[in-house]
């Protein structure tokens, strides 16, 4: 059965009728497979339009909602990554004081003929305390190394949770004299982690 707009009407919990949802199959319902094969056929075809209609809607609306995002969407983002670039390069500054400084440390301890120091004991005090290892300083407990500014911002980018926790607490304890040895790892050959 149909009305006049080519509506099937019949058997409205098929879901089938003006109104009702569409259902997500177009095989014949047990109630349309009693219709004859000529209303059974327009059934199928009219839960056919009506689910494309509904998919078209989605669609529209869809459209809608992108086309009504105001321009300059990605301005934040763009922001947020000026900054990043901005951090960046002001840690790599930060890097290559740190490196000059300690290397203005070694060669004074080259001048002083401070004699290089490897083992993981405290060096002698007939030298104050200080040593070195290659490009590590050595004062006492502590240990200075150089800091590969690119090595660091790779490791802070891809790290997470705990092990960016541990990459953090690592660079803060090379400059705390309490903290004892630390290294913080020259290169990517030199360790995983700082």
């Amino acid at each position: 059965m149909s009305d006049t707009n080519g509506y099937w009407t019949g058997a409205a919990s098929s879901g089938i009728a003006r109104g009702g949802s569409v259902p997500k199959n177009t095989e014949p319902s047990a109630e349309v497979a009693e219709l004859s094969p000529q209303e059974a056929e327009a059934a199928v075809r009219t839960a056919e339009r009506a689910r494309c209609a509904a998919r078209l809607a989605a669609c529209r609306e869809l459209a809608d909602e992108i086309a009504s995002l105001p321009g300059g969407g990605t301005d934040r983002l763009a922001e947020l990554l000026a900054a990043v670039v901005a951090a960046r390069d002001e840690f790599a500054a930060a890097c290559r004081a740190w490196n000059a400084q300690l290397a203005g440390w070694l060669q004074q301890m080259h001048d002083l003929a401070v004699p290089a120091h490897k083992n993981p004991l405290l060096p002698s005090g007939e030298h104050g305390h200080l040593g070195h290892n290659g490009s590590t300083i050595i004062a006492g407990p502590r240990r200075l190394d150089r800091v590969a500014a690119d090595h660091l911002v790779q490791l802070a980018l891809t790290s997470r949770g705990e092990e960016l926790d541990r990459l953090l607490a690592s660079l803060r304890a090379a400059d705390d004299p309490q903290a004892g040895p630390v290294k913080i790892w020259s290169s990517c050959a030199a360790g995983r982690a700082l």
